[in-house]
């Protein structure tokens, strides 16, 4: 039997059929965020926005990719010591040509959660948002200091 190895195979159907009703579903997710500076946060199904954060001397930076949104869309709140992110994605589009018309809208709400190693002053993080970046700059409060301590490492048994 002769047969052509670029045909593409049928795909082999799974012993369960929930699985591959769960892939199908996972690819329209895929399809609809593709294009979305936003990922899924591992097991939670929600999205979450990219983010950088980085430890100075006086302060720690926080900088959160948030395009196609406004500041009136995202909230920032600090409690002990995790600072949280928010906010809602919303985007309709219109469109009418004689007898066609088009109407397209998404939503999408995200959350990201922080953990700090220390817990800020709130009323003295500064958050700046422009070009769709959202940057936080959050003080280390006065006193605090990194104990830097060596550990001897043994050699194993």
């Amino acid at each position: 039997m002769d047969t052509d190895r670029t045909t593409p195979r049928p795909p082999v159907p799974s012993a369960n059929p929930f699985t591959s009703l769960q892939r199908e579903i996972e690819r329209v997710f895929e399809d609809f965020s593709h294009g979305w500076p936003f990922r899924a946060a591992p097991g939670s199904g929600s999205l979450s926005p990219r983010v950088d954060m980085k430890e100075t001397d006086g302060k720690i930076e926080i900088t959160a990719e948030l395009p196609g949104l406004e500041e009136g869309d995202i909230d920032v709140s600090v409690t002990g010591r995790t600072v949280r992110i928010t906010g809602e994605k919303k985007t309709e589009v219109k469109r009418e040509e004689g007898d066609y018309h088009l109407m397209e809208r998404s939503y999408g709400r995200f959350a990201r959660t922080l953990a700090l190693p220390f817990a800020p002053e709130a009323d003295k993080v500064e958050a700046e948002f422009r070009n769709g970046v959202l940057r936080l700059d959050i003080p280390k409060p006065a006193g605090l200091t990194a104990e830097t301590r060596k550990i001897a490492i043994r050699q194993g048994r």
